[in-house]
């Protein structure tokens, strides 16, 4: 993986999106989505980013939350850490289910594919497997929402404006 300091006195360490997954969790096995936070750098036709938001998902079904920032080719700075789930469970105690399956849904916001939220403010990780298609999901397709049977991914989405499909996992409501 390539990484980028444009310059030694102005610009700290920059990633690309694949970077910060494989560094923050994806090198150890856990399901990682990263977002980056803030305009590109551009460099050699690649966008690096200085700030992420990413999504760890342990095996013991724990979710966290960290924002992050490069701080060398392959170190970052943790900014800062909230817990989404405990063993399949919200901070709160209570299941992290999604009572309003069923079509009449569509995105609202789509971050490379990778988390999906639907106009109603509820917020999907998609199955790495899956994010070559909802990487081309466009803001405003049609998504139903169907329960799943994929492991440690209950839900299924499915874009009915070009018919694909992608098992997520329900993060709650942004």
């Amino acid at each position: 993986m390539g990484h980028t300091k444009a310059s030694a006195t102005a610009v700290p360490w920059a990633w690309t999106k694949a970077e910060a997954e494989y560094y923050v969790g994806g090198n150890i096995g856990l399901a990682t989505a990263c977002s980056p936070l803030g305009a590109p750098y551009r460099k050699g036709g690649r966008n690096y980013y200085f700030t992420f938001s990413c999504v760890l998902v342990f095996r013991t079904g724990d979710e966290y939350s960290v924002k992050i920032r490069p701080k060398s080719a392959t170190k970052y700075a943790t900014l800062s850490t909230i817990r989404l789930r405990t063993g399949g469970t919200t901070p709160g105690g209570t299941a992290g289910s999604y009572f309003d399956t069923g079509s009449g849904h569509w995105i609202s916001d789509n971050s490379d594919g990778s988390v999906i939220t639907l106009e109603d403010g509820s917020t999907w990780l998609v199955n790495p497997t899956d994010r070559f298609d909802t990487a081309i999901w466009l803001v405003v397709d049609n998504i139903t929402v169907l329960r799943g049977t994929y492991p440690g991914y209950g839900y299924r989405l499915v874009d009915t404006d070009d018919g694909t499909t992608a098992n997520a996992r329900f993060l709650g409501f942004g």
